[in-house]
């Protein structure tokens, strides 16, 4: 859903956000997932010896297979404009973020969807990607019929996803720098995203560190990594260019989280070498505070990963 500042929210309290479409817990159930498990099922947990020990092209496959379904679930609903259909997904005990848990309980969503077909009853939308990580992962929808936005072009919406017993238990919202403007008060800041690729693309380990707050997390859910601590950070992207001296990371989406929030998110293509092209792409939820990067989780689209035979 689409978020308004203040001044929007005095004629309808309710709409402050757009329909379910990151940056950070998901338990899609698809076959094979056994209790507890999120996309699909999972393989023992493992540290690269370099970077990231591959993983099983099944596995990946379906952690985003997991995703892709109830994403797609989430367009027909939305799409169809029916609001008893659309609390069908969600759990009874949903929360919603947009900046703050903006609406809590099953009842508060259904509300919200109601008020939403109301004020934007010819919006469409259609998911544009997913991005997988295990407890959680993001997808991308386009948006129109709203806000000036037209299919031709559209507002970019990235929303963040943990399910239970294939419902949505939580969805958090983030949003590219146009729909921001103009449906949301928060701040996507571009200079810090480019300034953040422009450290891993450095080579040099200890600047890339440089970035973080001394005791920053960097998560990695999919392969089951935690690096905690500028040090630890700092091994990673040493080994990282040991891998791939030639790496670049590329900014290609950037997104923001709506006021009070303040987490800043971007799709990247990291190029991994120049002889042989090869692009992982992936989604970074990011942190910031005056220190540096406080939180760091990875999320990956998974064809990019077995292109690269991140995972075999």
């Amino acid at each position: 859903m689409i978020g308004y500042s203040q001044e929007m929210m005095i004629p309808f309290r309710k709409v402050s956000t757009f329909y379910a479409v990151i940056l950070l817990a998901m338990s899609f159930s698809i076959s094979g997932c056994g209790p507890g498990q999120l996309f699909g099922p999972t393989s023992t947990p493992t540290l690269a010896p370099v970077v990231h020990q591959p993983l099983p092209v099944t596995e990946v496959r379906a952690i985003d297979a997991g995703l892709r379904k109830i994403a797609n679930q989430q367009v027909e609903v939305w799409n169809s404009h029916d609001a008893y259909k659309i609390r069908q997904l969600y759990t009874q005990d949903i929360v919603h973020f947009d900046g703050v848990p903006r609406f809590v309980g099953n009842a508060e969503v259904y509300s919200m969807a109601i008020d939403m077909m109301n004020n934007f009853p010819d919006m469409g939308s259609k998911l544009s990607s997913v991005f997988i990580g295990r407890e959680d992962g993001f997808d991308v929808w386009e948006m129109w019929n709203l806000f000036g936005f037209t299919q031709d072009q559209p507002g970019i919406e990235y929303d963040l996803l943990q399910t239970r017993d294939g419902l949505i238990s939580y969805w958090t919202l983030f949003y590219g720098p146009e729909l921001m403007k103009r449906g949301s008060a928060g701040l996507v800041n571009e200079k810090y995203l480019s300034d953040y690729a422009a450290a891993w693309s450095s080579g040099n380990a200890q600047m890339i560190a440089g970035i973080y707050a001394p005791d920053a997390a960097l998560e990695d859910s999919l392969f089951r990594e935690r690096r905690q601590g500028r040090s630890a950070i700092q091994d990673f992207a040493a080994k990282f260019y040991t891998a791939y001296p030639a790496a670049q990371w590329e900014l290609l989406q950037p997104f923001g989280e709506s006021y009070p929030g303040l987490r800043q998110g971007g799709i990247f293509a990291i190029h991994l070498s120049k002889d042989k092209p090869c692009d992982i792409r992936t989604l970074i939820l990011l942190e910031p505070s005056d220190g540096g990067i406080v939180s760091e989780r990875v999320y990956y689209d998974a064809e990019s990963l077995i292109a690269c035979n991140w995972a075999r």
